[in-house]
């Protein structure tokens, strides 16, 4: 069996959180109806249309946070890396 690192979610987080990495990588608040926030992430001439579930002190499922990370242009990798501090600059390299 191959070890594959970030394969999967590994657990849920605070909406909070979540729209702070995305801020981290260059999200940009587009808008809110209800309790969907849309954020846009623009890298080169790609853009990233980004919608979080916002609920008070409700943490977004494994699942639907793979979603948000999809949306984002982000791998999970670079995801976790800013989660845990990295510094986006340092984790977000165009390859």
């Amino acid at each position: 069996m191959v070890f594959r690192p970030f394969q999967r979610t590994p657990r849920s987080l605070p909406w909070s959180e979540v729209i702070r990495v995305l801020r981290q990588a260059g999200a940009v608040p587009d808008g809110q109806e209800g309790s969907h926030a849309q954020y846009i992430r623009r890298v080169g001439v790609k853009s990233y249309a980004i919608t979080i579930t916002i609920h008070d002190a409700t943490e977004i499922p494994p699942k639907t946070l793979s979603s948000i990370i999809r949306q984002s242009g982000l791998t999970k990798r670079q995801f976790w890396r800013l989660y845990y501090g990295g510094k986006a600059k340092d984790v977000l390299v165009e390859t």
